[in-house]
Parts: structure tokens; sequence; C-alpha cells
């Protein structure tokens, strides 16, 4: 049972990236950034290392895309939801 809920995690993992990679110039992709970084933080432990590991991976690569949304600027929401992710400080505590 555990095994089978550990892959079911990695493959919405999965789902997450494919998300990010297609639609990367939707304003919607931004709101992700605050839940990946959260599910960081929770995802503590030997256990869920690998789930952590592709979570960091996955909310680098949406922080390093280039291709935000050019069409329109981004609305106070989105902003609002990146000052939140930065004051949230680093992905993990050093130690």
């Amino acid at each position: 049972m555990r095994e089978s809920v550990g892959h079911f995690k990695q493959r919405v993992i999965d789902l997450i990236e494919i998300y990010i990679e297609k639609e990367n110039s939707n304003p919607l992709v931004l709101r992700l950034l605050l839940p990946l970084h959260q599910a960081i933080k929770y995802a503590v432990g030997q256990k869920l290392r690998a789930l952590s590991d592709r979570l960091s991976t996955v909310f680098v690569k949406l922080c390093k895309s280039k291709q935000y949304v050019t069409n329109t600027p981004p609305s106070p929401p989105l902003s609002h939801i990146i000052n939140l992710t930065n004051k949230k400080g680093t992905l993990r505590k050093d130690g």
C-alpha cells in the first residue's frame, strides 16, 4: 500500500512537470510556486528523500523558466504568490 502511494505521488509530480513544460506561458503555472515550495518543506526524512528531490527539481525548473507570460502583465494575485514564496526562504535548511 505504501509503495503504491509513493508511485502515485511520483506520477502526480510527473504530470505537474509536464504541465509546466507545456503551459509555461500560462499565468496559472506561477500559482504552482507556493504549493511546490510547501510540499518540499513537508517532504522531510529519509523515506521521502526521493520525493523531496523530485519536487525540488520541478520547483527549480519552474523558477528558471524563461517563458513566463509575455502577452499580459502579471496580475496582483500572482505577484503576491511570488512574494510569499520569496519570504519563505530557502528550500531546505542546512544541517
